[in-house]
């Protein structure tokens, strides 16, 4: 894949709205760990067209384990991440 196509194009994307989504993703946390357990869910069970997943397992499992390390960081540290979020906004 050309690094100046879609890689390009997501970095880009992600510069310019992604921190805003996490941070309203993050005002619910449990909603928050919801949504990652449909995504997790989602990406094991779903055959992928366009980057067939048995020809790109790694990539797909690397990712899965990204999400679900994600999940558990949030699930483990809800109180933390709350508490935080209250302090910011006084």
């Amino acid at each position: 894949m050309d690094p100046s196509e879609d890689p390009a194009l997501f970095a880009s994307l992600q510069s310019v709205i992604g921190s805003k989504i996490n941070y309203k993703l993050a005002e619910d946390i449990d909603n928050l760990i919801l949504i990652l357990d449909a995504v997790i869910d989602w990406g094991e069970n779903v055959e992928y067209q366009f980057q067939p997943t048995e020809e790109h397992m790694d990539a797909y499992n690397e990712t899965l384990d990204g999400l679900k390390n994600l999940r558990t960081h949030f699930n483990d540290n809800k109180d933390e991440i709350s508490q935080k979020r209250e302090q910011n906004k006084n």
